[in-house]
């Protein structure tokens, strides 16, 4: 099926911080339990206190925190687990919410200056990303 991207996108990460704030309905970062043993050992915290400081549930599905409209992982617009983050994040902002002309054009264009620069992704890859995110987050809505 012919899609608006189908030429790829171009994006790279300026690291600005941008997508670890609040913006709009990009408000939440649901995490698998994997995903959380990957970064509470990462930054060597004990699950509770991980759990405690940055995860609460949403829908039954575990969130990272937001304080103050920022994640609890980040620190000075960078993210403090940046090596073992999330697949959501590693993803961005090939989300399949995004992949709609107007959304990318209008909502992750105005929130990240790394839309349309760098490298040119194919549909493609973007659709593979796009695929295991979906993928992973509802394997672990399966499993709650």
């Amino acid at each position: 099926m012919k899609k608006w991207y189908d030429k790829g996108l171009r994006f790279s990460c300026i690291k600005c911080g941008n997508c670890c704030r609040a913006n709009g309905d990009y408000a939440y970062v649901y995490v698998s339990q994997d995903e959380v043993a990957r970064i509470m050992n990462y930054l060597n915290i004990p699950r509770k206190e991980f759990m405690k400081n940055h995860c609460s549930r949403l829908e039954g599905r575990t969130i990272i925190k937001f304080k103050d409209e920022v994640c609890s992982l980040a620190h000075d617009n960078r993210c403090t687990s940046y090596r073992v983050r999330p697949v959501q994040c590693k993803a961005w902002p090939f989300w399949h919410e995004n992949l709609d002309e107007w959304v990318w054009h209008e909502e992750v264009a105005s929130i990240c200056p790394g839309v349309n620069r760098g490298r040119l992704y194919s549909k493609e890859e973007i659709e593979m990303i796009a695929n295991n995110v979906n993928h992973i987050l509802e394997e672990e809505l399966e499993e709650v």
